[in-house]
This record gives structure tokens, C-alpha cells and sequence, in this order.
């Protein structure tokens, strides 16, 4: 036990390489820590971002398909937003043309145009009802957007498709980092004639 204390005692302190590996070693151990928060930090941001782009496409792919699914008439598609076809017994199931129009009359006999036209204030495509674009967020954008038609028999409804990407744009300058989602969906006109 002597011994024990005298080495303790008569220590004369550490040597400048003993300190420095213990710099070193602390050092080393704070960057794999750093490194492991950031990285988790950056991972929470991404989850947050991706889930707001989907929250909000998945709250306009339902608020438009509530509004096709529900109109009383179906008053043609269009690629111009002028010219409009209500015969879609003649799309190829398989390629369907992609209208940028698709106009109605809704559920309270008022006329309603669905578009997916380019925003004049902004000139980057976007999803409108009536000409007020339906994205409730200026962070994101709409990249892509069309309707299809298809129909079996003029009798039947048509089935309307609705198709759209969005993308969020994180970060300014250089290090922008882009995230983008697609949404689509199928729709029977439900009410058509009643």
C-alpha cells in the first residue's frame, strides 16, 4: 500500500505527449459525437419536411377527389382550357391523353374548373379551382400536374384521373436541397345525372 501512495505522491505531473494524446483522444471522441448529433438533427428536419410535403398533397388529392367524386355533371376536359371534350370512350386505357382542364358543374349547381395550368404570378405550374390555386403553402411547389379520362361506355361515368408532383425547396444559394413527392388517384363521378 506504501508503494501505491509513493508513486501517487512523487508523481512529478504528466509529460507534454501524455497530455497531447489526451487532447487528441478527447478531441476525437467530441467529433464522433458532434458528428452523430448533427447527423440526427439533419435526419429529423428531412422527416419533418418530407412529412409536411405529403401532408399537404395528400390534403389536396382529397379535397379534389371530394369535389369530383361529388359534382353533378361532368362538363368536359381540355388541353387549352377552351375546347372541351366530354366523350372519353375513345382514350387508349393504357396512354391516356393528359388534359390541364377538367370542368364540372359541383354539388351546388355552381361551375367549377379544375386546372393545371401555369400561375401568371408566378409562372411555375400549379393546381387551381376556378383560377385560386388550391397549395396553401409558399414553400412548395407544384412540378407537375394533368387529369386523364377514361370511360368503358358512354353511359358510364367517366373515370377521372388526377396526377401531380410537389416539391419543397430547403436552403438558399448553393446548398438548396430539393424534396419532392408524387401523388395520383383514380375518380368515379358518383352523382353524375342525380
Amino acid at each position: 500500500m506504501k508503494e501505491f501512495k509513493k508513486i501517487f505522491i512523487k508523481s512529478d505531473g504528466y509529460t507534454l505527449i501524455e497530455l497531447l494524446a489526451v487532447i487528441i483522444v478527447l478531441a476525437t471522441v467530441g467529433l464522433v459525437i458532434g458528428a452523430i448529433i448533427i447527423s440526427a438533427f439533419r435526419g429529423t428536419a428531412k422527416t419533418n419536411i418530407v412529412g409536411e410535403l405529403r401532408q399537404e398533397g395528400n390534403n389536396r388529392l382529397s379535397e379534389l377527389s371530394k369535389m369530383v367524386e361529388f359534382s353533378q355533371s361532368f362538363d368536359g376536359v381540355s388541353i387549352n382550357g377552351i375546347d372541351y371534350n366530354t366523350n372519353c370512350i375513345a382514350e387508349d386505357p393504357n396512354n391516356p391523353t393528359q388534359y390541364k382542364y377538367l370542368k364540372m358543374t359541383d354539388f351546388t349547381n355552381a361551375e367549377l374548373i379544375l386546372s393545371c395550368a401555369i400561375d401568371p404570378d408566378t409562372n411555375n405550374p400549379t393546381i387551381a379551382s376556378n383560377g385560386a390555386s388550391l397549395i396553401t403553402s409558399d414553400s412548395i411547389l407544384v412540378t407537375d400536374c394533368y387529369f386523364t379520362c377514361t370511360q368503358d361506355y358512354l353511359a358510364e361515368p367517366p373515370i377521372i384521373g388526377l396526377y401531380f408532383d410537389l416539391m419543397k425547396i430547403v436552403g438558399t444559394g448553393v446548398s438548396n436541397q430539393n424534396y419532392s413527392a408524387s401523388f395520383e388517384t383514380n375518380i368515379v363521378m358518383r352523382n353524375l345525372g342525380k
